[in-house]
């Protein structure tokens, strides 16, 4: 895991190349863009998911845990030039060893994203993000932890003629329901390539936590997807697999995602 690590930090820290557009939404990967809406737009997604052998944070033992999250909604509000809010949440159906399948309620996440610094001839987009999960899913049901998770990261993203690279790295504060807390590095990668004659984006992702007291919530996936556009709405489809024994095997997402005008006067 050092290994992969090592290049992720170099390569966060090596963005700034000349670039000729905009960053863009990076879902179904689930990696974070530097960018934030524009002042007074919003962006809605509804979307699927599906987790094969998927573990819980703290979860000490293998049950063989498939997750669905059926919707997995996504609201993101621009309330300024360079502040962006929002919204995440998701209905779950649980299936594991030892336990009745199951639906109900998942964890509402909240975010605010600052951008520090708009992209240009030399520099990339640099924002902050700080995010919270609160203790909406049940434990006992299995699923969630019953505890707030909070998260801090800065995002850089940067465009090039052809393609664009994102990266993500943060520390995650996880709740521990047995215990204090585990401290986590977060740290992501991606890459963006438009085929705008096909209305067509291909992207590809790499996403993990490691390093802190144990390796019990250590995770780690690539995901590779891509994005359609549909008049002013976007479809994207993408597949994931774990490379950490504690991540999902294998998963698969999509959504629709839609942009709107928020009221005057937001």
């Amino acid at each position: 895991m050092n290994i992969l690590s090592r290049p992720l930090l170099i390569c966060f820290f090596c963005l700034a190349l000349p670039l000729t557009t905009s960053a863009a939404n990076l879902q179904p990967l689930g990696i974070k863009d530097a960018a934030t809406l524009a002042s007074g737009t919003g962006e809605l997604r509804f979307g699927i998911a599906y987790l094969s052998d998927s573990y819980l944070p703290f979860q000490q033992q293998n049950s063989d845990r498939t997750q669905v999250s059926v919707p997995e909604l996504n609201l993101t509000l621009g309330l300024g030039k360079r502040i962006e809010v929002e919204a995440i949440y998701e209905l779950l159906l649980v299936d594991e060893t030892g336990r009745d399948s199951d639906i109900g309620s998942g964890d509402l996440r909240l975010a605010t994203k600052i951008n520090l610094l708009k992209e240009d001839l030399q520099l990339p987009a640099i924002s902050l993000r700080v995010a919270t999960k609160l203790p909406n899913a049940s434990r006992t049901d299995g699923f969630g932890t019953d505890e707030a998770d909070n998260f801090i990261d800065l995002l850089a993203s940067r465009t090039f003629p052809t393609f664009s690279l994102h990266a993500n790295l943060g520390l995650a504060i996880l709740g521990d329901p047995n215990d204090r807390q585990d401290d986590k590095l977060h740290y992501a990668l991606a890459v963006s390539y438009p085929l705008p004659a096909h209305n067509l984006n291909l992207l590809a992702g790499i996403e993990g936590y490691d390093f802190g007291a144990g390796n019990l919530n250590d995770r780690g996936a690539l995901t590779a997807g891509a994005q359609i556009r549909l008049g002013g709405s976007t479809i994207d489809l993408g597949a994931s697999v774990g490379y950490r024994n504690r991540s999902e095997d294998w998963g698969l997402r999509a959504g629709l995602t839609t942009p709107f005008d928020l009221p005057e006067g937001w």
